[in-house]
């Protein structure tokens, strides 16, 4: 058998073969009889000294998931592989660069809520098996999150919001979401704002929240003729903040402006049967959220004796 004569015994023959590697093996066995004729035949052998040798590449242990099912990949080595499973889940094999080495991958690996110990076991042709173990924790719970803050905003006194997040693990990060930019609101508008909050299983949670942008306040009053009391129709009033607005008074001598400012120059006058009068002028400040303020105005005709 390979060149090497083998020894009879009892009707079978045997001979020894050393310094043989792992691998196929093919050997070639001549039989002759008594009258000089031959027989040849040729028999594979396939020499496997050690049991699999197995690298899991993903997911790597201790991992976290908020998957219900799992996908294993890594690679096995061995001179006859059969199988890798996880589970009782047969993974797929696939050839490597390197001989004798396969890339696996195991799906739909299920998963329990909380800590599972997952067994990767790679068996060869003589049934020596490997196993490998990964610990995968699965966190499908969302966190909490929650807000406390004003319902209604002004353009000079930002909204202070006190957001709160937990998670039975932990959470990541926060985020903020804001629509409607303040800087192009309007009085009247409503901001949208979403706020997420995503745990390190990577379940995101989220609330909304909306705020109304109002107006700081309103400034109204009466314009009237300080020589007898009476109210003046279509008196100029002025409005001097972050911008400027005018109106007259009406029929009742009253008029009325929404204000988005701390702080406005009012400014108050009018003509009666031609002759200019006094002018008012007056800085007003307004407090956040202080609804109406009253500004009065008292005209005296000019060059009146």
């Amino acid at each position: 058998m390979d060149g090497v004569a083998a020894t009879a015994s009892g009707t079978a023959w045997q001979a020894s073969i050393s310094g043989l590697g792992e691998g196929p093996h093919v050997f070639a066995v001549e039989a002759t009889d008594a009258a000089g004729n031959i027989t040849d035949l040729q028999h594979d052998v396939t020499i496997d000294l050690n049991p699999p040798i197995v690298t899991i590449v993903s997911p790597v242990s201790p991992a976290l998931t908020k998957e219900a099912t799992l996908t294993i990949t890594g690679t096995a080595v061995d001179v006859s592989l059969v199988s890798v499973k996880a589970n009782a889940i047969v993974g797929t094999l696939e050839a490597d660069a390197n001989t004798y080495e396969k890339k696996f991958t195991i799906t739909g690996v299920p998963l329990t809520e909380g800590d599972n110990t997952l067994h990767v076991i790679a068996t060869d042709a003589i049934s020596r098996t490997t196993d490998k173990t990964i610990l995968v924790t699965r966190d499908s719970t969302l966190p909490v999150v929650s807000v406390v803050g004003p319902d209604q905003v002004t353009r000079s006194h930002a909204a202070h919001l006190v957001v709160t997040a937990t998670d039975n693990l932990a959470v990541k990060d926060v985020a903020f979401f804001l629509f409607n930019a303040p800087t192009t609101a309007v009085v009247g508008d409503t901001l949208s704002l979403t706020i997420t909050a995503t745990d390190t299983a990577g379940n995101i949670a989220s609330i909304n929240k909306s705020i109304r942008f109002v107006a700081e306040g309103a400034l109204t009053g009466q314009v009237l003729l300080d020589v007898n009391g009476r109210p003046i129709a279509g008196a100029h009033v002025v409005m001097t903040g972050s911008e400027t607005k005018d109106t007259v008074t009406d029929a009742r001598g009253h008029y009325a402006f929404p204000v988005n400012d701390q702080n406005v120059v009012m400014t108050i006058d009018t003509t009666i049967n031609g002759l200019p009068t006094t002018t008012i002028e007056r800085v007003v400040a307004i407090q956040s959220g202080a609804g109406t303020v009253p500004v009065d105005a008292r005209l005296t005709p000019m060059g009146q004796s």
